[in-house]
């Protein structure tokens, strides 16, 4: 009962997944009890992280700007990102993100030095892409 209940909902749900997230492959699978699990996938065929992630920057943007809302997120620890061997990642963001109008981005981190290194270094990607606010 409960499934046929939502299916509107859920064919809803399948179809905005499918727009923000071209590159996934929502599962959709009922439980014993009919509630519905939702599982989110990839073809691993061609698996390529780069894609994902642009997917990703903008969902938020194409939700925001559909819905006629601005919107906010927030990276915790973003100094995490010089983890990565490579800066592709970082510019693959920047070049995708400094092109948003309805979404801000806040990058917070812990390690005052390296989120410096990220946003005042002009080998970095990120260079003077936004202003410091230190917290005390």
């Amino acid at each position: 009962m409960f499934a046929k209940n939502t299916q509107g909902k859920v064919d809803q749900i399948i179809s905005q997944l499918k727009n923000l997230f071209p590159r996934i492959i929502p599962k959709i699978s009922l439980r014993e009890n009919g509630i519905p699990e939702f599982e989110f996938d990839y073809s691993q065929k061609s698996f390529n992280l780069a894609p994902l992630l642009e997917d990703l920057y903008e969902a938020v943007e194409k939700h925001a700007k559909a819905n006629k809302k601005c919107a906010v997120v927030v990276f915790d620890e973003f100094q995490e990102i010089l983890g990565i061997n490579s800066d592709h990642i970082e510019r693959s963001m920047r070049g995708i993100i400094q092109s948003h109008k309805n979404t801000a981005y806040v990058f917070m981190g812990s390690r005052r030095h390296l989120m410096h290194k990220i946003f005042n270094d002009p080998e970095r990607p990120f260079y003077k892409s936004g202003r410091m606010f230190p917290l005390h």
